[in-house]
Formats: C-alpha cells, structure tokens, sequence
C-alpha cells in the first residue's frame, strides 16, 4: 500500500453520494467551551498553526464517513483552553471541509479545504479569519476543473499570503490530500484583495505537484512537490517577490516526494517528505542560502508529512511509520533524531512549533478505519503529551 494514501475516511466522502448528513456543528460564539475529546461524531484536526503561545488554530472536519458527511472544525487556543469558533460550510447539506490553517496575527488567518457544491463536483475553500469571525473568499478555479481544493496556505501579513491549489479525479476517492492522482498544479496568491494565479510554468502542464507553500516574508516563500515528468524527482520552487523558479533539490532515494516546508529566512528552510511506497525512507532537506543539501535520518520506514521551525536550531517534523504509527523528529542543529509520542497508532498531519518549549501537533489516530478520532498534542519542552 503507498504511504500517500492512507488518509481515508471523512474526505473520501467527497466524491460519494450523501446518503444521510450528520447534523451541523454547533455554531457557538468564538470562545465557547469545547471538549477536545473525539466525542460521539467522528472528527479529525488536518491542520495547526499559531501566532504566540496563547493565539492557536487548529481547523479540520467533523462528521460520519459512513454516512459521507462532514462539517468544517475550527478551534482556538486562548492559553488556558480550546474553544470551538463557528465557521462556514459552503456546502450546505453536502460535504465542507479544511485541509490546513495559518494565522500571522491575532485578527489574520486563513483555513482552507473543499466543499463539495453538486453531486460528485467539489471546488476550493476559503475561509479568511479577521478578528471576530471566519468568512468564506473567492479563490480563482480554471475553466472545465472539477474535484479541486486548497491543500497549503501561509499567511504573511494581511495583504501577502500563498496556497496551493490542486484538482484530481481521484483527489478524496483515496482520501489523502497529496495521491498521485491528483495534481496540484497552481500557486494562488492574496494582494489582500483578491487571490489571484502566481504561475511557475512547470506546474502549468502539469509536470510538478505541489503540495506545500511557506513564506518567511512576502518577498521569499517556497513550495514543494514532485516532478512526475522525472520518474518522481524532489521539486522545490522559490519565490523571490516577483517570480517563481525552480531550485534544483538532492535526489538521494528514489520516487521521493517533498510534502512539507519550513522557511525561516532566505538563507535557513527545510522541506520533508519520503518515498512514495510502503517501505520507503523519509527524507529531510535542508536550505542554507546557496543550496539544497540532504540531512541524514533516522532510519525508520515511514513518511513525513509537515515540519515546522522555531530557530536553526530547534525544528520539529511529524508524519507517520509504514504501518501507521506515528511519527516524531526533532532537529537541535546537528542531528535529527526520533522523539517518543503519546499516541502510537495513527498519522500526525502538521506540526506548529512556537518555543523550544512550545509545539503542537495534530492528526488522527483511526486515518486507516472508517471511524477517525483526533490526535491533539503539545510538546512543553520535555515530553509530548496528550492535550
């Protein structure tokens, strides 16, 4: 089984008729209590990000995959404690739900995903976060796509941010956001008026996926995929404020994706990934400014999905084993090493890392079942604990 598609459940609901819809989210006020247990309704958290130890998000979709139904799932940390905070479903009685979120200040944040809008027919989400509440913007679809979503956003200021879009027919059928079926293929941009199209041509005919995008500035952002043109070569794209061009990246194991990226500056960012079969290695690649180099990891079969980066020093990637255990590793600056979780079974989507004694990370931990719970956890500079 390839270690890309192992996201089934909820998402798979998108392309599948809804025989019968779970009730909507409780749309509470935006600090309501909220239990951050699974509860009764299958859930899963798809995405973290956080502006200060006291200022967090986390967003995925809360439903029945039995019954292919789901809702969008937004919550905030204040510091003290999660609170669910009502956001929008497009999709009325069918399906909404967001893939990643990242915040820049305490009222700029964007979640984004999919909604499904007809039978079989599903388009991007949106949804921008101003200080009171989360409201759904129009993001630019090609002509004749179906079966596209947003799967990366980094929000720079109110007036920067970067998502990748994508579109597949097999996009939620397999029920991973990056499966070789599906193929992301634009780079959208925010002005802080509009999402408009941000062209890297080789994406434009479809040789690139990308799955990720991350900006330490307006001026120097960088997203990573996969050259399928290539047999499955390690693609990595910068921005430098005005264009997009390919970087060339270390190609050390074959039919290697790069799923995640971290940038911290122009001359300090790190991408992740692995090979795409079951078996395969992850792979870590470190940017100093010139190039692309390989770091050397632990040597456990398996596949990492985000990575996150306080200092040169302190970086924290997640992702899970080859049979589906999670995985955790951390950077200190001369050697990546694997860090004990509390939760052994399941995937671990995205990592936020705040402070060296400071990080989150989510997932879930029934992504191979038809009945997913949350993984919820924070690193407090000792130990990951259950949250």
């Amino acid at each position: 089984m390839n270690v890309m598609t192992g996201r089934v459940g909820a998402i798979a609901a998108m392309t599948l008729p809804l025989a019968c819809l779970i009730s909507t989210v409780s749309t509470t006020s935006a600090h309501a209590s909220i239990d951050s247990s699974p509860g009764s309704a299958p859930a899963r958290f798809d995405g973290v990000d956080a502006v200060s130890g006291s200022d967090v998000w986390d967003v995925g979709e809360r439903g029945d995959p039995l019954n292919h139904g789901a809702r969008t799932l937004t919550r905030h940390w204040d510091g003290e404690g999660w609170s669910r905070v009502s956001s929008e479903d497009p999709g009325g009685d069918r399906s909404s739900l967001f893939f990643d979120v990242s915040a820049s200040a305490a009222n700029e944040a964007w979640a984004v995903g999919a909604y499904e809008y007809d039978f079989w027919q599903n388009t991007t989400l949106a949804e921008h976060w101003d200080g009171s509440e989360w409201k759904a913007v129009p993001t630019p679809v090609p002509e004749g796509w179906n079966d596209t979503a947003i799967v990366s956003v980094d929000s720079v200021s109110p007036k920067c941010a970067f998502a990748i879009m994508g579109f597949g027919d097999s996009r939620y059928a397999s029920g991973t956001k990056t499966t070789k079926h599906h193929r992301p293929g634009w780079i959208i941009r925010w002005n802080g008026k509009s999402w408009t199209k941000s062209y890297l041509p080789a994406a434009e005919k479809g040789d690139y996926y990308l799955y990720a995008v991350d900006a330490s500035s307006s001026k120097d952002a960088w997203s990573v995929g996969v050259n399928v043109a290539r047999t499955s070569r390690t693609v990595a794209a910068h921005w430098d404020g005005a264009s997009w061009r390919e970087v060339p990246t270390p190609n050390v194991l074959p039919w290697t994706h790069l799923q995640g990226v971290a940038s911290l500056s122009a001359h300090e960012a790190w991408a992740v990934g692995g090979q795409s079969f079951t078996g395969g290695q992850p792979v870590a690649v470190h940017w100093n400014g010139t190039r692309w180099r390989d770091v050397e990891l632990p040597a456990v079969p398996g596949y990492l999905f985000s990575v996150s980066a306080v200092s040169p020093d302190d970086v924290w990637a997640v992702g899970w084993t080859s049979t589906y255990r999670t995985l955790v590793m951390h950077w200190d600056g001369s050697t990546w090493v694997q860090v004990d979780f509390p939760v052994a079974t399941g995937q671990l989507f995205d990592v936020t890392a705040i402070a060296a004694d400071d990080a989150w990370a989510v997932g879930s931990s029934g992504a191979q079942s038809s009945n997913p719970q949350p993984i919820l956890a924070h690193w407090d500079g000792k130990a990951w604990r259950k949250a």
